[in-house]
């Protein structure tokens, strides 16, 4: 329990670096998987949550910068996948690797004014 909450206060830090990202993603999906959620959200400008039985649930008090959010992303993707995709601004990758019972969606690019 005091490794989820250290891992979460990391999201106050503006950048991350691929440990860090790769041991919050492990944790995320390890919660998706004991929680039998659904979904994993990684949104640039929202805490990264989980979708169980239909309710979105914030897995931080943070929300993540996009920053955050591409290191967050390219941390579960193969080298394939991270030769392919674009920068982090517009990164969006499933990973059937390693949730392959859930989907995780991920978005790295800021919401602007039109955004609903």
């Amino acid at each position: 329990m005091q490794q989820r909450a250290a891992r979460a206060g990391r999201l106050r830090e503006t950048t991350l670096d691929r440990d860090q990202a790769i041991k919050l993603m492990q944790d995320l999906l390890r919660r998706v998987t004991e929680k039998k959620a659904s979904d994993l959200f990684v949104t640039a400008g929202f805490p990264p949550a989980i979708k169980i039985d239909g309710e979105i649930r914030p897995q931080s008090e943070r929300a993540l910068t996009p920053e955050q959010s591409g290191t967050l992303v390219r941390a579960i993707m193969n080298d394939r996948q991270t030769r392919s995709s674009t920068p982090p601004r517009s990164a969006t990758s499933p990973s059937h690797r390693q949730a392959s019972a859930a989907s995780v969606s991920a978005r790295s690019f800021s919401r602007g004014p039109s955004a609903a």
